[in-house]
């Protein structure tokens, strides 16, 4: 059987497992709008338009149950505290996906992001948002895919022409205009704790030049990267504790070659 998957601290608490992100490539602290981006780009490459692997229907449907968990708050909250996915085989989906992630490249990322920032679809979102939280507009960056606080403007304007043009129903238009300063507060906030992350994925993915919190499609690579760090030195790590708690009850040194009986 796989070894257990160690817990992970996430906003003062922690995860029962975190195959769910590995399989998105996601740290389990990734907003939901890091989460829809992550999926749908593995989508591209698992697709079974996309994908000649004979198990690509069956497998890209697990996919689709696995995001199933992650985008819903309360299944994400219940999945964080007890391991479950509903019967998932987490471990077979991720190995079957880890041989496939290769083939996103980085001009994938760039592309995906060209094609959707500005777009109808990008349009639909923040409506469907609006209309979900009943104008209430405060959190939509943490849900829009590859939104960032510096566009806050961009994303007000187009509340506002959704508004004007009767898309968002008339009762949502005052909570509309009672959350749009609170948005914006938000953003700079935002923007401020970006700057601070980059400097830590930076580090965590080895790289020599800061990365830039004003490129959506750079913080989403640098994420990606440091996620597989991350994943690498937890394997290192237990792989260190095994070796230490065998040399403990053989009261041998970890590196003392041993005989056969």
């Amino acid at each position: 059987a796989p070894a257990a998957r160690p817990s992970r601290a996430v906003g003062g608490g922690m995860v029962a497992c975190t195959r769910l992100y590995d399989i998105l490539n996601v740290a389990p602290s990734a907003s939901a709008s890091e989460v829809k981006a992550a999926y749908r780009l593995l989508a591209r490459t698992l697709h079974p338009d996309k994908c000649s692997d004979p198990e690509a229907k069956v497998k890209f449907q697990k996919l689709q149950e696995a995001y199933d968990v992650l985008r819903d708050a309360d299944k994400r909250k219940a999945y964080d505290a007890t391991g479950s996915a509903g019967g998932l085989d987490l471990e077979d989906l991720l190995s079957y996906v880890n041989r496939h992630r290769t083939q996103l490249t980085p001009a994938d990322i760039d592309n995906f992001g060209t094609a959707y920032l500005g777009s109808a679809e990008e349009r639909k979102h923040v409506l469907a948002f609006v209309k979900e939280k009943n104008g209430v507009v405060t959190r939509l960056l943490d849900y829009i895919m590859l939104s960032k606080p510096q566009d806050v403007e961009r994303y007000i304007e187009l509340v506002e022409e959704l508004v004007s043009d009767g898309s968002v129903p008339a009762e949502m238009h005052g909570a509309v205009r009672r959350s749009v300063p609170k948005l914006r507060l938000r953003a700079k906030k935002q923007e401020e704790q970006n700057r601070a992350e980059a400097e830590i994925l930076r580090a965590a993915a080895g790289k020599k030049t800061p990365v830039a919190s004003g490129d959506p499609m750079a913080e989403l690579r640098a994420k990606m990267a440091a996620n597989a760090a991350r994943r690498c030195e937890a394997i290192n790590q237990s792989l260190e504790h095994a070796a230490s708690d065998e040399s403990r009850q053989s009261g041998k040194p970890k590196d003392a070659k041993r005989r056969k009986v």
